[in-house]
């Protein structure tokens, strides 16, 4: 058969599954109020964790939710608004309705975001069997969830209480992912490290966008550790894929140049050089070593 033409666009379907149409609604669902649509997946889920026979329905259900996202990336209103004030077209009477509006939407943004997050956690999930496999499920959906906003910045005009509940919220989840790795690390490494870079890269911008220790500690021991262990390089590379495409600002869907951010310290811009010189060197030494290897 002639292989199709990777240009061309792909072929339309006249009538798709109604699971791929539910779970693209669920996805849409969430880019307008991803904690909505998180509950309902979650109270599509709990039940189905109970009992063996039901675990086939149970990752159904997670990937119905494959389009979820836990923070939807848009033009704030205090842009639209300052865009609308260069252009004569507000007066400045509206000015403090309109900040106070920004101000509103994008606290309940996180707020929304950070429950989602929470519903999501890997962790907070124990059914009664195959505990591991379902989390092993849920962290390739958080981390589906998470890229959808990756190396976006928090909004200028988000309140303080947004700002800590979404912090909070990312900061629980890396802990407890991370405790979760080290309980079995052989087992829970391939699965856990890329949702883990993400969750670092998340929790980096949290705060003034300029990285911290804990991102630090994970290139330097955690990747490191597992770039030296062949079944677990895959995932390494995986998780500093995360992290970076968690710190780069992401560019317009409509093209043109990125947003303009504060740049990464010193500190933090060589732990990731370093990372990278380690993740071409261990990819290096796989491609040249024996497939018993």
């Amino acid at each position: 058969a002639c292989a199709r033409n990777p240009a061309a666009p792909a072929p339309l379907c006249p009538s798709p599954p109604a699971s791929d149409l539910a779970a693209r609604c669920l996805g849409l669902a969430s880019r307008h109020d991803p904690a909505a649509a998180a509950e309902k997946f979650a109270r599509e889920l709990a039940p189905r964790t109970e009992g063996e026979g039901r675990r086939p329905e149970a990752h159904a259900v997670i990937y119905g939710a494959r389009y979820l996202r836990a923070r939807e990336v848009s033009s704030s209103v205090a842009g639209k608004r300052s865009q609308l004030e260069l252009s004569g077209a507000v007066n400045p009477a509206a000015s403090e309705e309109e900040s106070a509006l920004a101000s509103e939407t994008a606290g309940a943004a996180l707020h929304a975001a950070a429950t989602t997050i929470r519903l999501l956690n890997p962790v907070s999930w124990a059914p009664s069997h195959r505990k591991s496999d379902l989390r092993h499920a849920l962290c390739a959906l958080l981390r589906g969830a998470l890229a959808g906003s990756a190396g976006a910045r928090l909004p200028d005009e988000a309140p303080d209480d947004a700002r800590a509940a979404w912090a909070d919220a990312v900061s629980e989840c890396r802990e407890d992912v991370t405790a979760w790795i080290k309980s079995k690390e052989k087992k829970h490494a391939a699965a856990g490290l890329p949702l883990l870079g993400a969750l670092h890269a998340a929790e980096a911008l949290c705060g003034s966008g300029t990285g911290g220790t804990g991102l630090h500690d994970f290139l330097d021991t955690t990747l490191s550790k597992a770039l030296r262990e062949g079944k677990h390089r895959a995932p390494a590379v995986d998780a500093l894929r995360a992290v970076i495409e968690g710190i780069a600002p992401p560019l317009p869907a409509n093209g043109g140049p990125a947003q303009i951010t504060r740049p990464l310290p010193e500190e933090t811009r060589a732990r990731l050089r370093a990372a990278l010189a380690s993740t071409a060197a261990a990819v290096k030494r796989t491609s040249h070593s024996s497939p018993t290897d």
